[in-house]
């Protein structure tokens, strides 16, 4: 990390980076050692910490570590950090409104010139200190409830939301009478009690015609009754995948520990299996005289700048692509595919390398014997 992305920053702050900018399980690791030195919390004098439940915040690493140092891990259930996290509910507004004015200022003092990730920490301390403030920490325990603890602080219709969103709940089906205005309870009953009235059957309106042999073949279908009209149909149910409903809970409470070992074995074996399923090892083809030199194995160097080869189809406008293969150059390890036969290799299988385009290619393969490579392609 760059030492000038600190410049300036807050006093006493931890600065770390990440390759796409969301929170990891190391970076959360890092926090929870910055935020021990901070408070100094201990097992005779434990401090609750309250956050939402993401899956970084939720491992055997960080259980194991707030165990051992009095900190109490206590999530949050999920989509109510608007209005159950103190930081969320006071903090976070003030200070986005600072920050954005100490940004318009510094655009307006340096004219022409754009904010870099240098001018961050600065830009930011300006507006940390201005809004961080005690009476701000305690309102956003209070007006959440927290502390003074006060559950009466939401009302019923807080709760609409949730009581309307259900994805889990079966799709209700309405019919048509469900639609229509039913008559009064006077003139219902009057339908009961009176006689009812002969109805024309289908025989009265449609006359039934004989048909015979001879008049059938002559027998004109309409198109209506061969290919009728489409009416509803019964809307197709999708299959929903139902997780594992996420509630508040202790993070540091002793059974959830068997819960996060399981977790972490699972992502373990899972990392394991794909590693082992893409990586293979490679021996590269050397002399005798060069085995006797090293007992490790050695790489044939190529020239720098050589391009790679790629074969297309035949339908592509391109034939050949080159790349820059000196990063290629690093690693023994890969999943390339052999040239020739266009399969993977064994571990420790011996491989060669062609030294005009670079490409690889099982010993077995190529039949050679000699140090020096060239692919049928390339000879």
């Amino acid at each position: 990390m760059n030492l000038l992305l600190k410049k300036g920053g807050p006093p006493g702050a931890e600065y770390c980076c990440t390759d796409r900018g969301w929170m990891t399980e190391e970076i959360f690791i890092q926090y929870l050692r910055h935020f021990k030195k901070v408070v100094k919390p201990s097992l005779e004098d434990p401090v609750l910490l309250i956050m939402d439940n993401h899956s970084t915040h939720c491992t055997l690493e960080a259980y194991e570590f707030c165990k051992a140092n009095g900190i109490i891990l206590l999530t949050i259930p999920p989509h109510t950090s608007h209005r159950l996290q103190p930081l969320d509910v006071t903090f976070y507004g003030p200070l986005k409104t600072a920050y954005n004015t100490e940004c318009s200022k510094y655009l307006k003092s340096h004219p022409h010139e754009k904010i870099t990730p240098f001018e961050v920490a600065e830009l930011f301390n300006n507006a940390y200190m201005r809004v961080a403030t005690l009476e701000k920490a305690a309102k956003g325990f209070q007006v959440t409830g927290i502390w003074p603890y006060n559950p009466d602080i939401f009302i019923e219709e807080d709760f609409a939301a949730a009581d309307l969103h259900n994805p889990f709940d079966e799709p209700q089906q309405y019919t048509e009478t469900q639609h229509r205005d039913l008559p009064p309870e006077n003139e219902l009953t009057s339908r009961i009690h009176s006689t009812p009235t002969p109805q024309p059957t289908l025989d009265d309106q449609f006359p039934v015609v004989e048909v015979t042999k001879e008049s059938n073949n002559n027998m004109e279908i309409s198109f209506e009754k061969n290919s009728p009209l489409p009416g509803p149909s019964q809307p197709r149910r999708q299959s929903i995948k139902r997780k594992t409903k996420q509630t508040s809970q202790i993070i540091t409470a002793t059974p959830n520990k068997d819960v996060l070992i399981e977790k972490a074995n699972k992502k373990l074996a899972k990392k394991t299996t794909r590693k082992g399923a893409k990586e293979v090892k490679k021996r590269i083809f050397l002399d005798d005289d060069d085995e006797e030199d090293s007992g490790e194995m050695k790489r044939a160097r190529l020239p720098r700048n050589v391009g790679t080869r790629r074969y297309k189809d035949s339908s592509s406008d391109d034939d050949e692509e080159s790349n820059d293969d000196e990063n290629e150059d690093q690693n023994v390890i890969g999943d390339d595919l052999c040239l020739l036969c266009g399969e993977f290799g064994k571990n420790r299988e011996i491989w060669l390398r062609c030294v005009m385009c670079g490409n690889w290619a099982h010993k077995a393969c190529a039949n050679v014997e000699n140090k020096i490579f060239i692919c049928d392609y390339c000879a």
